[in-house]
């Protein structure tokens, strides 16, 4: 069971629903609700989150106009992710697994040895393959937090409001629910060796 793992990733999310698409059944005679519209979706948020066992980290919003580059990114955790993991305990530093996506600022030689240098190589650095949103427990966590957020149809007047639904939305995220996306890592395992590493619906 991963419970030490660490799983990590960003999300973007935009003032008009997920990625300034919606869509839904209005019923016979009645009006299609209103929807201001607004050309890319009004514009958009990028955010980052980690979850390990029943806690979730996060979440941290990019500033604005921010390249994620492997420099960017370093920066990124060291402000956010290690103001958080130098609180945790010597015994949860000693077992956990740093998870991220092998994205071109993830997997540079930069963020590899930067990352080494705060103790995650090796065994204790995980770099996630390529196109398996299925594996990532996290991309459930991205799911249940669009759903808040976008809920009958939600619509932002700006970024600011935006960025505190998000903050507001993980914050009613029950401990129970982050453990059950985390152990979940088992079965989805098993799906994957089970269908020849083919998709698999988690």
């Amino acid at each position: 069971m991963l419970l030490g793992v660490i799983f990590t990733d960003e999300c973007r999310a935009t003032l008009d629903g997920p990625d300034g698409f919606s869509r839904g059944w209005v019923g016979h005679g009645f009006e299609t609700p209103f929807r201001v519209r607004r050309q890319q979706g009004g514009g958009g948020v990028m955010f980052w989150a980690g979850i390990c066992g029943d806690t979730l980290i996060g979440p941290f919003m990019v500033e604005e106009g921010v390249k994620m580059n492997s420099e960017a990114y370093c920066d990124f955790l060291t402000q956010n992710f290690f103001k958080w993991y130098k609180s945790q305990t010597l015994s949860f530093k000693r077992k956990c697994i740093y998870m991220h996506d092998n994205a071109p600022s993830h997997a540079s030689k930069y963020t590899t040895d930067f990352l080494a240098s705060k103790g995650f190589k090796d065994a204790k650095l995980m770099v996630w393959p390529p196109a398996s949103p299925d594996l990532n427990p996290i991309e459930n966590l991205w799911s249940i937090v669009k759903r808040k957020l976008y809920e009958a149809g939600k619509q932002y007047n700006s970024k600011k409001e935006l960025k505190e639904a998000i903050k507001a939305s993980c914050r009613t995220i029950s401990p129970e629910t982050i453990k059950n996306l985390t152990t979940s890592m088992d079965g989805r395992l098993v799906k994957i060796l089970e269908s020849h590493g083919g998709y698999i619906n988690m």
